[in-house]
């Protein structure tokens, strides 16, 4: 009998224990999430000096167009305080990588506008994590688009070099564009494309979904391009669209 009370005493320790253990990380947790400082930004940066642009991205809603005149121009809605934005040389950066423990409930909520003077720019690189959003109206030399498990819109995108894609689990659809060849690397996403491809396409496909529907014509495209595909599931390639 003795042993038996003692066993109960010792259950209702380790239970009392864990329940402040779990009351204290609960706590901590709140008040991690209390401490961080959320703003908006609202800046112009001269586009005299950029010739690469440099986005990545974790979270929130994006959308990128060109802008009216020859400036850089951001507005930014409920973003943490290491959000960072700037030209950096020759680069305009944005900077919005989750590097500390926020709510991601309220990094979903965060909203960013980038607007880009019309240019055709070296390099342009965007990881957009697990954000989502539209990018029109851009063009560039070498472009390099990765997207986590979001959702990308693109629109009248012209590039002079094989665009690099590269996606997990998320969905990028691409309207109206030209791209100088095609580098795709697709998990179990979608990759949709409605548009002109003068270059070789290159596929690797997971267990996502590949379309793509050219305005090329077949026997033309054939002659000049190779189309190299390696996939585990759909597929689909079609000319004179």
């Amino acid at each position: 009998m003795l042993n038996s009370k003692k066993i109960i005493k010792s259950s209702k320790g380790i239970l009392i224990c864990a329940t402040i253990l779990s009351a204290l990380l609960s706590f901590s947790s709140c008040v991690g999430y209390k401490n961080i400082v959320y703003k908006d930004v609202d800046e112009t940066f001269s586009g005299d000096s950029v010739t690469k642009i440099c986005i990545d991205l974790s979270f929130g809603n994006f959308t990128i167009s060109t802008s009216k005149d020859d400036n850089f121009k951001i507005e930014a809605k409920d973003v943490p305080e290491n959000f960072a934005v700037g030209v950096d040389d020759d680069t305009f950066r944005i900077d919005f990588n989750n590097k500390k423990n926020y709510d991601l409930k309220k990094l979903e909520k965060a909203n960013i506008k980038l607007y880009v003077p019309e240019d055709v720019y070296e390099k342009i690189e965007i990881n957009s994590g697990a954000a989502s959003g539209s990018i029109s109206g851009i063009s560039g030399e070498d472009v390099d688009i990765s997207c986590g498990k979001g959702y990308i819109d693109i629109t009248d995108m012209n590039a002079s070099e094989p665009v690099e894609i590269n996606c997990g689990v998320g969905n990028i659809d691409v309207n109206d564009s030209i791209f100088d060849g095609l580098n795709l690397e697709l998990g179990i996403g979608s990759f949709v494309y409605n548009g002109t491809i003068n270059g070789d396409i290159n596929i690797k496909n997971g267990i996502g979904s590949v379309t793509l529907n050219l305005e090329n014509d077949e026997d033309e495209f054939k002659d000049k391009y190779d189309i190299d595909v390696e996939t585990q599931n759909h597929a689909k390639i079609t000319f004179n669209n």
